[in-house]
């Protein structure tokens, strides 16, 4: 057997035996089923037999200081998404084993990261030599809109949960327009009722905005050198998934809101990179303009991205010395206070429901829940954090009802409604006395409410769904309690079959029948369900994809800014796990894959082209002497 045989093999076992270890045997720390285990023992055994031709590539490049802490750092923070639950949080006495365990993973894993690395060094997927075509545009739009419209007529008139009905029946005018659900996307359903009284045709129209949104992206993506080939089998593979055909077809602002932040990177995408587009057309401004509006006003979380689109416009208004963005800040930021306010006001929406510094805020379930899980921890809650707390719900109450995955149990529950009326006007928390209370909680008992946040958003991070639950998708139509006859009339009109004494309708017919039950399968293989149903995938190729673009082109990362934003605001506010809140970032990590694989060269010829010009510079100097 030749040497370099030798030096494949040894690194192939290792991987291997390591996979056996971790997720197969009987002292496996992830439970899997077979179909996953048999496709992670092959990669296992592909990429340990590629590793030293891995390494021998990057060697010069990435395994120097600081670039070797980033790849460690980024290891370590894999390996908890991966085994970080079981190991540390699951009911498992913490010792030298677990320690042993957690490094056994490490080492797993670093070649996996190094491989995803390696391809984008590669990068197989751009042609830089294809011609451009306008056609493929209006293409991949007809593959994204017909083929979400024919499951839209299969489920028609769409889904519905009880959050559905509600705003739906606001749109109606049979409720009043409220701001427990932003107004914005219930008034645009009260413009289409005007014209058909069915949400069918809403959800067409946001069918053709997601459609628009993905093919203006990839067509952009396509004119600067990735494959067609590429773009057509990431295209027909998203639109046929089940699980994003059944979100699609939903009536939820979330899902408007992911395209609309979709959109708002790209923007961020032509700001930073190619400037000169975005200004050569009038009507990119105002799309701009809309597409701000949409993310700040569709979901309260919105102003996250908000605030940080507005800090980087008036950084490249000092940087670029252009008042064109400082005129566009001022623009957006009046439009969307005129939206938010006389306009939704003009038509029919009322103040109540809306978040002010008086009412129980996301910032008040972060500190009702983070007490109430020192509380069951036996930690010493301080004074004036109890104080806070108990404004909201008794310390009881509250270690009763907790649960680390939902907040409806407090949200939902008769008997905090019940306490706070008793207590009328005392029961209030001014966003100051619940973000000081939360503090001083934070430096009482640290490693609770870190694990009440690590809890709370799960599905964001943990790859491992032991005892948390995931509301993939929706299904059907489901009705809200105590519906009133005029309700139910009203809801007749969507579908005859409704009756407000069942919990839901549900279509039985065998094409929807065989795409929900596509979905369901897909969400009992660990491999599949994490890559369509889950996110801590995407937060470790979001880390490599940062480190790239710290090595190839740091003018990229403003690209990172709406998805960046918006995680932030939901390691802070998530508290329910429903898929649709997240779907957004798995959709732009796969598209900042393809722009990083777009707008990033290769540092040899970076160097090259340096040490050219410093050569040329020095002849010029020499001829001036």
């Amino acid at each position: 057997m030749k040497r370099e045989d030798l030096k494949r093999i040894g690194p192939t076992m290792v991987l291997v035996l390591l996979c056996y270890g971790l997720f197969i045997s009987k002292y496996k720390v992830v439970s899997m089923d077979t179909i996953s285990q048999v496709i992670f023992l092959f990669t296992s055994g592909l990429i340990g037999y590629y590793v030293v031709d891995m390494y021998q590539f990057l060697k010069e490049k990435y395994f120097r200081w600081p670039t070797v802490i980033w790849i460690i750092l980024i290891t370590l923070v894999s390996s908890f998404l991966l085994v970080g639950k079981p190991l540390f949080i699951w009911d498992r006495e913490f010792g030298i084993k677990t320690i042993l365990l957690y490094l056994l993973t490490n080492i797993w894993i670093l070649p996996y990261l190094l491989s995803f690395i390696y391809c984008l060094e590669k990068k197989p997927m751009i042609n830089k030599n294809q011609s451009y075509q306008k056609k493929h545009r209006w293409i991949l739009f007809a593959i994204f809109f017909i083929i979400w419209e024919i499951v839209l007529l299969i489920f028609f008139p769409g889904t519905l949960t009880s959050d559905s009905i509600d705003q739906w029946l606001q749109a109606s005018g049979v409720r009043e327009i409220t701001q427990y659900h932003p107004a914005l996307m219930t008034v645009l359903m009260k413009f289409t009722y005007q014209i058909v009284q069915n949400p069918a045709l809403f959800l067409s129209l946001q069918i053709a905005f997601c459609s628009y949104v993905l093919s203006t992206f990839l067509d952009y993506l396509y004119k600067k050198g990735l494959s067609l080939k590429v773009i057509y089998t990431f295209t027909i593979v998203f639109v046929l998934l089940p699980t994003n055909q059944l979100l699609i077809i939903s009536l939820w602002k979330d899902i408007f809101y992911t395209f609309a932040l979709l959109w708002m990177t790209y923007f961020f995408m032509l700001f930073a990179l190619d400037e000169e587009l975005f200004t050569s057309k009038k009507r990119h401004y105002v799309y701009f303009i809309v597409c701000m509006i949409l993310v700040s006003l569709l979901r309260y979380n919105g102003v996250g991205p908000l605030l940080f689109a507005i800090i980087y416009l008036l950084y490249l208004t000092f940087r670029r010395k252009q008042k064109r963005y400082l005129i566009l800040i001022i623009t957006m930021v009046v439009s969307i206070i005129f939206v938010n306010g006389p306009f939704l006001k003009w038509c029919g929406t009322t103040s109540e429901g809306q978040i002010s510094t008086t009412s129980y805020s996301p910032i008040t379930n972060l500190v009702t829940r983070s007490t109430a899980r020192a509380a069951l921890e036996h930690r010493k809650i301080p004074a004036f954090t109890k104080k806070v707390v108990e404004a909201y719900g008794s310390m009881e109450l509250l270690t009763e009802n907790y649960n680390p995955y939902n907040v409806d149990t407090f949200g939902f529950n008769e008997e905090i409604h019940e306490y706070q009326e008793k207590l009328k006007d005392k029961a209030t928390i001014s966003n100051a006395d619940a973000i000081k209370a939360y503090l001083l909680l934070f430096f009482s008992a640290p490693d609770q409410v870190i694990l009440e946040r690590l809890d709370g958003m799960d599905l964001i991070w943990n790859m491992t769904p032991l005892d948390s639950f995931n509301h993939r998708y929706g299904y059907g139509i489901w009705l809200p309690a105590n519906l009133t006859k005029e309700e139910e009339k009203e809801l007749k009109k969507i579908n005859q079959e409704i009756n407000r004494n069942q919990e839901s309708y549900v279509k039985d017919e065998g094409i929807a029948q065989m795409i929900q039950k596509t979905a369901e399968k897909m969400g009992s293989i660990y491999i599949i369900d994490n890559i369509a149903s889950r996110c801590g995938l995407y937060i470790i190729i979001l880390m490599l994809l940062l480190l790239y673009t710290w090595k190839h082109n740091k003018s990229l990362f403003a690209v990172y800014i709406p998805i960046l934003a918006n995680t932030a605001t939901w390691v802070l506010l998530f508290a329910y796990q429903v898929y649709r809140y997240v779907w957004y970032l798995p959709i732009i990590t796969i598209f900042m894959f393809f722009v990083v694989c777009c707008f990033t060269q290769n540092t040899e010829k970076k160097t090259e082209k340096k040490k050219s010009r410093k050569k040329k510079t020095k002849k010029v100097m020499q001829n001036e002497k």
